[in-house]
């Protein structure tokens, strides 16, 4: 049995990525995102922090303190698997716990996880079309502005906490999965998320539509909250049509701007663009510029 968890920023295809590994017939059927989880890790985040002074009184020690939220967590993944028994895998999926992924491994240290990447300009471009959505409906957003640095940090940041820990049980554990790999050369990269995860994935067909999903993708369309976030490629086949999609979004300054702002992600996930090769590793280090030799989760 194992838990496996699937991150990464917006707009990178987590949910396809959620879906292939759910297509196992020895995991849950893809469904809705997690938030109680999150919260529930959450807890244990803030408690973690602040434990000298608000935690001491109750626990014997940071030990019991991180057991005590263990038991907490391993109830709530242990109930959603039973709910879909007889599924001996747990595959769960919240974009905002991507951050928190070091910090479930010190609760779940037997958990995998999964990290996709997509290149950050077609990810921002995606990002400010939600962005305009949401404007329409009279909506303020983080996405609005068109402010490439702000934008690029955004996008970093759901990946610098995975990325900076050094632990090796971690990053056994984890695993980065390219978003234009997943689509483009799909056989050779589902070869690579087998031999990480285990499962066979033997039911999962490239040029067929997702299967085993509880998610209702019309439902979702017509949810005020989720509407803005509406893709047309969930459920569907495969495809690297919007690889490269940027390219209708965003002005040349623009794809330049990001193309600056996240050298470092270009390096590191060895994207081509300007100055390829040029960048550092600064993603890993809050941008103190270190450079340190490139090593991707998975490869």
């Amino acid at each position: 049995m194992t838990y496996f968890f699937v991150g990464g920023c917006q707009r990178t295809g987590t949910t396809l990525l959620q879906s292939v590994v759910c297509s196992d017939e020895t995991t849950n059927p893809l469904i809705y995102e997690s938030f109680l989880l999150l919260h529930l890790v959450e807890a244990y985040a803030k408690g973690k922090l602040h434990y000298e002074v608000r935690g001491k009184d109750y626990f014997a020690d940071p030990q019991a303190y991180r057991l005590f939220h263990r038991q907490w967590v391993t109830a709530f993944l242990e109930s959603t698997r039973n709910r879909y028994a007889p599924a001996a895998n747990l595959v769960l999926k919240e974009i905002n716990l991507t951050k928190l992924f070091p910090l479930l491994h010190e609760l779940i240290p037997e958990a995998k996880f999964l990290l996709i990447v997509r290149d950050p300009r077609d990810t921002i471009a995606s990002l400010i079309k939600v962005g305009e959505r949401m404007g329409a409906e009279g909506r303020q957003n983080l996405f609005a502005g068109r402010d490439m640095s702000r934008l690029a940090e955004y996008y970093k940041s759901f990946y610098r906490p995975c990325l900076k820990v050094q632990d090796p049980k971690f990053r056994k554990n984890l695993m980065v999965v390219k978003y234009e790999n997943l689509v483009g050369d799909t056989e050779t990269e589902l070869e690579r998320i087998r031999r990480f995860t285990g499962l066979e994935l033997k039911d999962f067909k490239a040029n067929q539509a997702w299967t085993r999903s509880q998610v209702d993708f019309e439902e979702l369309k017509a949810w005020d909250l989720h509407r803005p976030w509406d893709s047309d490629l969930w459920g569907k086949k495969l495809s690297p049509k919007r690889v490269g999609s940027y390219k209708q979004v965003l002005t040349d300054e623009e794809a330049r701007a990001v193309a600056q702002e996240c050298a470092d992600v270009f390096h590191v996930f060895a994207y081509e663009g300007p100055d390829q090769g040029k960048g550092t590793d600064k993603i890993m280090d809050e941008g103190t510029g270190a450079e340190k030799k490139r090593v991707v989760p998975g490869e």
